[in-house]
């Protein structure tokens, strides 16, 4: 029952040990795979050994996808790694000059406060007026929250709920506000700026995400919270272990504690069914992508794809559709396992898409395109020293811990939402913020450019 999970659990343990020798950091792509997918593994040898939803034992056909996914991205890193030790020792000589031009703070002027603030606040009216409008409810926050997001896009066909393009241009925005000022927060602590001094950015933050609890859901919190810490130890040049001192370590700790917390307790106010046990609740979110991979080989209900790469390159469709490129895109969810009347899941891993499009072959080599695409983005975003950069990974951070889940780079990276993330990050960094009270933004982003 448990022999093909432990075994996985095994390599993937070694694999978590064996890319943080090679490539010495935590923040390395292919360790935070490898760790994620290790956790989950546990996780599902527990549930399957303790819960009610997990009834699936695992075969060679999960097994060898896995296995063939976590190869690709070691090797993808490991080539990038390779060529870019030359250019690593150029960059370093002229590090130092970069320095106090780096360690500036960012604290925003008065009227870019005033001006910031009734932006977030008559966005956010407008937004949850557009969901009251749209779903016919006014008076039930719960319920408001739980019918727009079951009967959006993703989850249902017909009847689907929009707010427009307006208002959801605006609401992009706003998050796009919340990135630039957990950055502006993590870039001033990391200079041992003090948190008061950073308080209205935390103000305005939390504001943004309530809207984004109200109109997104939970996720935005685990998201911001991984943005921070991409932030964070990049501008603190952290990256092993050993560099974080142990107060450090209570802290995030901590912190992820109560994201954790938050993630799960609020399911009630969000309308959803809360009549379950809130632990294997976690660990059916923690540990289902493997089984459910597994579950979905075995029911066959992976259907052969009509098109080339139609699940892999989603996002190159989103792109291809909102330019008026090709007629048809769905975003619709069509494949979901049903454990019981309260566990469902579409979720198979991030390499499920490249064996729906490719099989086993196209599992190994679209990691190992992945693999190289996002170790690109992280070597220009740790060499460029820049907000623009450090900001736009810090979005997608979080996305390499989901590998677990859902497919990052030819889903979410290559995808019309990325063009909209470049636009507004764009637009809010060299409009609202490019004037500090210690130094002008557009000077120093175009000398470190």
């Amino acid at each position: 029952m448990y022999t093909y999970y432990i075994l996985l659990s095994i390599f993937l343990l070694l694999m978590t040990i064996m890319s943080y020798k090679t490539f010495k950091s935590f923040l390395s792509i292919t360790f935070i795979v490898s760790t994620t997918f290790f956790i989950s593994s546990i996780v599902a040898i527990i549930s399957r050994r303790f819960s009610e939803w997990n009834f699936v034992d695992l075969k060679d056909d999960s097994i060898i996808i896995i296995i063939l996914g976590i190869l690709g991205f070691y090797i993808g890193e490991f080539i990038i790694n390779q060529f870019d030790k030359e250019k690593e020792r150029k960059y370093a000589t002229n590090e130092s000059n970069k320095l106090n031009v780096y360690n500036k703070l960012y604290h925003i002027t008065p009227i870019t406060k005033v001006i910031v603030s009734i932006f977030v606040g008559l966005s956010s009216i407008f937004i949850i007026y557009k969901m009251m409008y749209v779903t016919g409810i006014y008076n039930n926050l719960p319920k408001l929250i739980n019918t727009y997001h079951v009967g959006s896009v993703l989850y249902s066909k017909s009847n689907n709920y929009t707010i427009g393009t307006f208002a959801t241009q605006l609401y992009r925005a706003t998050i796009m506000i919340g990135y630039v000022f957990i950055y502006f927060i993590a870039h001033n602590l990391s200079k041992k700026d003090t948190i008061r001094n950073n308080l209205y950015y935390v103000i305005i933050l939390m504001i943004i995400m309530i809207l984004s609890l109200i109109n997104a859901g939970r996720m935005q919190f685990v998201v911001y919270f991984f943005a921070f810490a991409s932030d964070y130890f990049y501008e603190s040049n952290i990256t092993k272990f050993s560099q974080i001192s142990r107060k450090m370590k209570f802290r995030i700790i901590a912190i992820a504690s109560s994201v954790i917390f938050i993630f799960v307790i609020i399911v009630p106010l969000l309308g959803r069914n809360s009549n379950f046990n809130y632990i294997e609740y976690l660990g059916f979110y923690i540990g289902g992508p493997i089984p459910t991979l597994q579950e979905a080989i075995n029911t066959n209900l992976f259907k052969k794809p009509s098109n080339f790469g139609e699940n892999t390159f989603s996002g190159v469709k989103s792109i291809l559709y909102k330019f008026h490129i090709i007629d048809d895109y769905d975003a619709y969810q069509k494949y979901w396992i049903h454990y019981s009347k309260m566990y469902h899941s579409n979720i198979f891993t991030g390499f499920s898409s490249y064996y729906i499009d490719f099989g086993y072959s196209g599992v190994f080599f679209m990691s190992l395109v992945a693999s190289i695409l996002m170790n690109l983005i992280n070597k220009l975003t740790i060499k460029k020293k820049n907000a623009f950069y450090t900001i736009l990974y810090s979005i997608y951070f979080f996305k390499i811990f989901d590998i677990v889940r859902t497919e990052l780079v030819f889903k979410l990276v290559i995808s019309f939402t990325t063009i909209m993330n470049i636009f507004y990050l764009t637009l809010i960094l060299v409009i609202l913020f490019n004037k500090t009270y210690k130094g002008d933004y557009i000077k120093w982003m175009k000398k470190n450019t």
